[in-house]
């Protein structure tokens, strides 16, 4: 069986935020995180109708380790249980999931988890209009 490494994190800009409020911001990225494995993995094709298991790790630290860069590296199975048919269902060896849909996903329910926290106004505008994760 074959496995995926799937990374969530946030913008530079939002660094700080996250250090300001640390329990509520790492929960954030784990649950916008799983959340965005869930519903983009459920969606895709080869998953669909599948449930997926898979664990996350976080880290606050970049390749340099004097650098903070808050994100959860997700270890993800690349497959599911599909529990109409009662089986194990496999993706292909390369794809588990679009990128860009996954990042799209992401990043709307962090700035809705942001919102639900009162955190979302002290975010600049601009963050949210940035390419990528």
């Amino acid at each position: 069986m074959h496995h995926f490494l799937v990374t969530f994190t946030v913008p530079e800009e939002l660094r700080s935020l996250l250090r300001s409020n640390q329990r509520e911001g790492y929960a954030a990225i784990f649950a916008c995180g799983s959340e965005t494995i869930r519903d983009v993995g459920s969606a895709t094709r080869s998953l669909k109708g599948c449930e997926l298991g898979f664990f996350g790790v976080l880290h606050t630290w970049g390749r340099d380790p004097t650098v903070y860069h808050p994100h959860v590296h997700f270890v993800v199975p690349g497959g599911g249980v599909n529990k109409k048919l009662d089986r194990w269902q496999q993706t292909a060896e390369n794809f588990l999931f679009d990128h860009g849909t996954a990042c799209r996903v992401y990043k709307a329910k962090f700035a809705d988890h942001l919102r639900e926290l009162g955190l979302y106004d002290q975010v600049d505008a601009s963050v949210w209009k940035k390419n990528g994760s």
